[in-house]
């Protein structure tokens, strides 16, 4: 701010934080975790992926972000998969049957003691099997593994909340050109306007 800079309230991200306290298992996530323990699927994480499995994952990625939720989701293509484990940016976590068939990923992006999942997939035809939950709880359980915390972003809020995820209300910081009073003008108003959204709020709304 002091630089020039306006806050535009954009939207909840949830965070789990497992770092140094022990987190509180809430009731919905000790469900998860043992459903979880009697799945037949396997975790792993892997540094690479054969052409099917990316294949396979950018399909799963596209039926729930773009396909199931929006459009305006990121297009994120099988070359941006491929270069983001082939360059050990990133790793993926997968579920995957004894024919090492992936029902649900998720990729992992550390970056000190803090994690974020860019992006996940799971197969929709079969997530009455509650491969969503599953594949959080696997989730859960590497950050409580390696004591991390986790960014898990937007979306999907009341499942999050019930799993005890922190809500935190993230900013979008804008600058206008140095010599457009109007745009200025125009963003101070904004972020006045803005600025009493609240967590709560935003929450009834959906978030």
């Amino acid at each position: 701010k002091k630089i020039g800079f306006y806050a535009i309230p954009s939207r909840v991200i949830y965070e789990f934080d497992l770092t140094h306290s022990e987190h509180k298992i809430q009731s919905h996530l000790k469900r998860d975790l043992s459903y979880q323990k009697k799945s037949v699927l396997d975790t792993r994480i892997l540094q690479q992926l054969t052409t099917v499995q990316l294949s396979r994952i950018h399909y799963l990625y596209s039926e729930i972000y773009i396909k199931k939720h929006s459009p305006l989701n990121a297009q994120y293509t099988l070359t941006f998969f491929k270069d983001m484990l082939d360059s050990g940016v990133m790793s993926c976590l997968v579920l995957q049957d004894a024919n090492e068939f992936i029902h649900a990923f998720a990729l992992l992006y550390q970056r000190g003691q803090t994690l974020v999942v860019p992006a996940l997939g799971y197969d929709n035809e079969k997530d009455k099997n509650g491969l969503y939950r599953i594949l959080f709880a696997t989730i859960y359980s590497y950050i409580k593994q390696q004591k991390l915390y986790l960014n898990y972003s937007s979306g999907a809020g009341e499942f999050k909340r019930n799993r005890g995820g922190i809500p935190r209300l993230e900013y979008v910081y804008l600058k206008p050109p140095l010599h457009s009073k109007f745009r200025k003008f125009i963003l101070s108003k904004l972020s006045q306007k803005l600025g009493s959204i609240t967590i709560k709020k935003l929450i009834e709304m959906g978030a």
